[in-house]
Formats: C-alpha cells, sequence, structure tokens
C-alpha cells in the first residue's frame, strides 16, 4: 500500500483540466512518481537512450482502488501494525503516514476522473462507491470519514472540478439507513458524525439534480441535519469542538440550499414547501392511519415536521411558507375539549410545526401580528392576544 500511495508505482502526478472547451495541463503536486535515490554513482551507458514514462493516474481503476487501496488501508486501522511506517533514508529514519497519502491520492483522483472524461462516467461510479451503503456496512468508521472528507473537499475546494456526477436516489436511500444505524451503535462521536453529514451534503450538491424529487427520500435526508442546539453538545466539549461544529453544520446548510434548489426544474422547493407543510397538518403525510388511539404526536411525525421546517428554511422566507399552514391548524378548535376530533390532531401537528419552525429561527411576524424571534436571547418575544388565544386553545 506504501508503495502505490508513496509514489514508486510509476503512477503520473500530473492532472489535466478542461475548461470551455480549452485543454488546459496543470501539474498537481504529488508523489506519484518518486525515484528512489541511488547510492552509488552508476556510469551512464551510450548508445539507445530510454526513458521510463509514467502511466496517467486515470489508468487506475475505480474497483482497484475500492477493493484493494481501500480494503489495504482499512485493514490497518486499529490494529498493532497503525498507518505509520518507518523509512531508512541516509541512515536517517523517516515516519510516512499512510493515512495523508491516502487523503491526496483521493483528492487527486477524483479531479482526475472529473477532467479526463466528458460524461463522467467513471466519476459518478467513484462518488457512489464512496457515498454508496456497502462502503459504510464493511468498513470502519474511521476510513469512511477519511474518504468522505477527502472526496467532498475534492469536488468543493478545486474550481478546475466544475463536473456533476450523478447519484441514484437508491443510493441515497440505502446510505442514510446505514449512516442511521451506524450513529445508532455508538461508533461515532458526534463531532464525527457532524463531519460525515456534512460531507454528505457536498456530495449532494455537487450531483445531477433529480429531475423527479422523491419527497419522501428528500425528507429523510433532511431529517439527519436537525437545527442547531446547543444542548447536543456536552459540557466537557471544547472551544475547538465548538467551532468546527458549528463551521461543519454552517457548511452543510449552505450545500443542502444549493442542491434542494436545484431539484426539479429549479422551482421544485418553492412549491413543494408549502404544500408539504399544509398536507402535514391536515395529516396527509401520516405514515399511519389516525385513530382515537394515535392522539399524540410520534418520534415520525416530529421527523417529519423538522425536515419541512428545514425546507422552508433552505428555501427561503420560511416565515411566510409555515404560517398559513399553522394557522389553518389552530384556527376554530374548541378552547376544552376532551374528544379526540380531527381537529385536536391538526392542531397537535401545528403546534409540532411551530415548535421546529422556533428552533429553526424561521419564524417572524410578518403578516401575523408581532410573534417575533429573538436571535440574541434565542427567545420567543411576547405574542399578542389574538395568537396567545389561538396558542391556548390548541394547546
Amino acid at each position: 500500500l506504501f508503495r502505490f500511495l508513496g509514489g514508486y508505482a510509476g503512477i503520473e502526478s500530473t492532472v489535466t483540466a478542461k475548461e470551455s472547451g480549452t485543454v488546459q495541463n496543470s501539474v498537481t503536486e504529488s508523489v506519484y512518481m518518486k525515484n528512489p535515490k541511488a547510492k552509488y554513482k552508476i556510469k551512464k551507458k551510450t548508445g539507445i537512450k530510454t526513458s521510463a514514462e509514467p502511466a496517467p493516474l486515470s489508468i487506475v481503476s475505480i474497483g482497484f482502488v475500492v477493493d484493494v487501496v481501500i480494503r489495504s488501508y482499512d485493514s490497518l486501522i486499529g490494529t498493532k501494525v497503525g498507518t505509520n511506517i518507518q523509512i531508512d533514508e541516509g541512515g536517517k529514519l523517516i515516519s510516512e503516514d499512510v493515512t495523508c497519502l491516502l487523503k491526496t491520492f483521493m483528492s487527486n483522483y477524483v479531479k482526475t476522473l472529473a477532467t479526463a472524461e466528458e460524461d463522467n462516467c467513471r466519476l459518478s461510479s467513484l462518488v457512489s462507491a464512496v457515498f454508496g451503503s456497502k462502503l459504510i456496512d464493511t468498513h470502519k468508521i474511521r476510513t469512511v470519514a477519511l474518504l468522505y472528507r477527502s472526496v467532498a473537499d475534492a469536488l468543493e475546494s478545486d474550481e478546475r472540478v466544475t463536473a456533476t456526477a450523478a447519484l441514484e436516489p437508491a443510493t441515497i436511500s440505502a446510505t442514510i439507513r446505514s449512516i442511521q444505524a451506524a450513529f445508532a451503535s455508538g461508533g461515532a462521536p458526534k463531532l464525527l458524525q457532524v463531519g460525515l453529514m456534512r460531507d454528505v451534503s457536498l456530495a449532494l450538491k455537487h450531483t445531477l439534480p433529480w429531475q423527479k424529487p422523491d419527497v419522501s427520500l428528500i425528507l429523510q435526508v433532511l431529517a439527519m441535519y436537525p437545527p442547531e442546539d446547543a444542548s447536543f453538545l456536552s459540557e466537557g466539549s471544547s472551544r475547538f469542538e465548538t467551532t468546527e461544529s458549528k463551521n461543519s453544520e454552517s457548511s452543510a446548510r449552505s450545500a443542502l440550499c444549493a442542491w434542494v434548489r436545484k431539484l426539479g426544474d429549479g422551482k421544485w422547493s418553492t412549491n413543494a414547501a408549502p404544500a408539504l407543510a399544509t398536507a402535514f397538518v391536515s395529516g396527509q403525510l401520516l405514515p399511519f392511519v389516525e385513530t382515537e388511539l394515535s392522539l399524540g404526536v410520534d418520534k415520525a411525525e416530529r421527523e417529519m415536521a423538522m425536515s419541512i421546517c428545514t425546507l422552508c428554511s433552505l428555501e427561503g422566507n420560511p416565515s411566510e411558507l409555515l404560517w398559513p399552514a399553522i394557522h389553518k391548524g389552530l384556527q376554530s378548535i374548541p378552547s376544552v375539549s376532551c374528544t379526540k376530533t380531527p381537529a385536536i390532531y391538526r392542531a397537535t401537528r401545528s403546534v409540532t410545526l411551530l415548535e421546529f419552525g422556533c428552533l429553526e429561527g424561521a419564524l417572524s411576524g410578518i403578516g401575523n401580528g408581532e410573534l417575533v424571534y429573538d436571535e440574541n436571547n434565542r427567545t420567543l418575544m411576547p405574542p399578542p392576544q389574538s395568537i396567545e388565544a389561538m396558542l391556548s386553545n390548541a394547546v
């Protein structure tokens, strides 16, 4: 593994970028074509001169990278061997970390695939393999985090990588289930979870938009990005962890906003956000049939309400998108009622939507009295009597 990543396998380190219909050659500094230093002077031979030409980086197959390189690295994690290797150069021991070499290799490999083909078939295959469910199901979480960050940063940071990969909805659906299982197992700390979801959002940002968006899947994805809440951070969290977590969450929100706004014909989120809010309050999105025994809000409903509020927040003008649905569910309810009526169900869901709208900081008093969210104190200002009476009746 070290010989391949360390540059002793004859792999070219140049990346050819195609921009605006022209071909521009630019060299990315890497270590893929190292020539070991000779310890003794060698007399040059006269006659026919031959030179060893390195193979282009694009010749490396995706199957080799996924099944050989990544698996070899994953086998070193958590073992006594480790990822550090000691090399004797000139009588001095030099330590090389395979982790850094793999990160550099994956970054340059993504850039090479993004500029090597016009249809980006190989780039799509690589992104699907890295962000697929098989990788997170069969590899250690540290390996997954390294690959996620390497590929996501390569797609995001380099201006030459303007290509977009195809990531199928079925792949994302399976990946979300695998990520949820990995998080539930307790194998990933909170900071690592935030970083993984940040990388997933960047990958979604650089994928081709789905022409027929799957509403259920989009809400599942958005449910993985809860509103920022200080209670998620433990008392022992350092300032560095807090800052890094906030930066990752901010980067993820920006990437999700770019992804959501290009779905469908580019106007899907504008039409879907208010429609989903209204449909949720009226009970059309419930995963179960309402009965007298199902009064209350279960986890699935709360996640759906949170996802809808996130969607409205990403679209812009969330207050205007959420308030009509909230008003619809809270109006015309009796002050005291012990009967489990459809109006009570609608009021319960409206209050849930109101709760997550407040957590998102998405609600304001525009066109709805003076219900204003104070950003500094993270509290709601006292509502006017009309809205306070409506909320009291709903409770």
